[in-house]
């Protein structure tokens, strides 16, 4: 009880120091995740989203300076992270009208991240690992409601049935919140990753059974990068 009670007091000095960034990050998260179950919905919150990454971006103005000025002046040490900006915008160029959503957003979360850890605040950054592996359970869960709703409801909500599928004539798309299954998949993968990197009792308690959680909703998916990341677990 000790333990969970500092768990959430730990929480509580999250909002309380930074409530803004953390309340932000939590939404932009949330409608990442469900941006196209929404639009399949009627509702299309790009506006939304675009004004929470922008609060998300004010709040990390510290960090952000500080990278910057760090980039100009030491470029090495911040190749890889340059890589990936570059590329990520890049994307966003030749993708502009398909997928730039997706790119643009999940480049900036990533961008965010990585800027939180850099920052070496403890209780932030456990924060961020918390919220990714909520993020890998809610895309989970949505994978399960669409196995559900496939074997006993007509709708079709939580997912779509491909047709001329290559080698096959037609394939269940089981993408839950997600935009298809490969979407579904990569988040419940990151989330899988961060598991083990959260310090909170309470998700440690978990582990075992949102392991499990996350290896099912992979495998209902069906994506091929799941067959990639359990040979190497």
């Amino acid at each position: 009880n000790n333990y969970l009670l500092s768990d959430m007091h730990a929480k509580v000095n999250i909002f309380k120091s930074r409530p803004v960034l953390a309340g932000s990050l939590a939404l932009l998260v949330l409608l990442t995740c469900s941006y196209h179950f929404l639009v399949k919905i009627g509702f299309n919150p790009i506006n939304l989203k675009v004004l929470t990454a922008l609060i998300v971006f004010l709040s990390l103005a510290k960090e952000i300076k500080t990278f910057v000025l760090n980039s100009l002046a030491e470029p090495r040490e911040h190749f890889l992270i340059l890589c990936i900006l570059f590329f990520s915008f890049t994307g966003i160029i030749f993708h502009f009208e398909n997928t730039w959503k997706e790119i643009g957003l999940f480049g900036f979360l990533f961008f965010s991240i990585y800027l939180i850890f850099r920052n070496q605040d403890n209780n932030l950054n456990d924060y961020i690992v918390n919220l990714m592996i909520c993020a890998g359970v809610f895309i989970s869960i949505g994978v399960l409601i669409g196995l559900f709703e496939s074997t006993f409801l007509s709708s079709k909500l939580f997912y779509s049935i491909y047709k001329d599928y290559a080698y096959i004539d037609q394939k269940v798309d089981y993408s839950g919140f997600g935009y298809n299954y490969n979407f579904s998949a990569y988040i419940i993968i990151v989330a899988q990753s961060f598991l083990f990197l959260s310090t909170s009792v309470f998700v440690k308690n978990l582990r075992t059974y949102l392991t499990v959680l996350f290896l099912l909703a992979l495998l209902i998916t069906g994506a091929k990068i799941v067959v990639l990341f359990i040979s190497l677990a």
